[in-house]
C-alpha cells in the first residue's frame, strides 16, 4: 500500500525522498483514522479506505483538478 501511495506521489513531487516521507505520513494517518474508527483490530483494507479521506483533508482537490485541465477545456465544463 505504501508503495502505491509513494508511486502516485512521485508523479507530482518528483523527489523520491520527499515522496516517501509524504507517503509514509499519509499512510500512517490513514491507519490512525482507521484505528480511531474501528479500534486496533484493523486490516489493510481499512487503512486503504481512509487514504482518500486523508488526501481530501490535506489537499485542495478542486484546485489541483482545475490546474490540471487545459484552460480551453475548463471553459467548456465550467
Amino acid at each position: 500500500m505504501l508503495t502505491g501511495v509513494v508511486s502516485a506521489l512521485m508523479v507530482k513531487v518528483q523527489d523520491p525522498l520527499e515522496a516517501a516521507a509524504i507517503g509514509a505520513f499519509i499512510t500512517g494517518l490513514a491507519g490512525d483514522l482507521a484505528a480511531k474508527e474501528l479500534g486496533y483490530h484493523i486490516t489493510p483494507i481499512d487503512v486503504l479506505e481512509n487514504i482518500p479521506k486523508v488526501f481530501r483533508r490535506l489537499v485542495n482537490v478542486d484546485e489541483i483538478v482545475n490546474s490540471s485541465i487545459h484552460p480551453q477545456a475548463l471553459k467548456l465544463i465550467s
